[in-house]
């Protein structure tokens, strides 16, 4: 079984992720690591010198190669936060792998994202903190409707731990195994 977990940055992928693929006995992947060592360099700097248009580019390419290229049988892929932004990525994950969405509160976002945005190139910028709580409003608001339509799943964050979330997920997921 192939897992992507789709949501706005700082609402878990990463780390329920890991803890997900743990409780699975499974692969893990960081999409945003997989395009960095694609690209020998951090995403920072990718959307620096190269644009957001050729990172979306290499990340369907990562997407792609762990989906249907890798010999992973069963894997969990922490999705960037914009991945189902593209509708080239979102229609691979919709027909090869289950989609949950995490979905989290923007306060509960801006709380995980306070200790800091310098790697977010999309938060670079800000100059405060009530700039940074508008644009993460407002990318989420554009973001939401997009993250529910690429979704198998839906699990809420708020509230939750890793290792809660892990096993919500493990469970609500078997149902896809049958």
């Amino acid at each position: 079984m192939k897992i992507c977990l789709t949501g706005f940055m700082g609402c878990g992928k990463s780390t329920v992720g890991r803890r997900l693929a743990e409780v699975l006995g499974c692969t893990f992947a960081d999409l945003d690591a997989v395009i960095e060592d694609m690209c020998s360099m951090d995403i920072k700097s990718i959307f620096a010198s190269c644009g957001e248009e050729f990172f979306r580019k290499k990340e369907h390419e990562a997407l792609h190669k762990l989906l249907h290229v890798t010999e992973e049988g069963n894997i969990v892929i922490a999705l960037g936060g914009g991945t189902v932004t593209v509708p080239e990525c979102r229609t691979e994950i919709q027909t090869a792998a289950v989609c949950i969405y995490l979905r989290a509160e923007a306060d509960t976002i801006i709380r995980n994202l306070s200790s800091g945005t310098a790697g977010r190139p999309l938060l670079a910028g800000c100059k405060d903190r009530a700039e940074l709580e508008e644009r993460i409003e407002k990318m989420l608001d554009e973001r939401q409707e997009i993250y529910k339509n690429a979704a198998h799943i839906i699990i809420d964050t708020d509230g939750k731990s890793p290792d809660e979330l892990a096993n919500e997920i493990s469970c609500r997921t078997a149902e896809f195994i049958k």
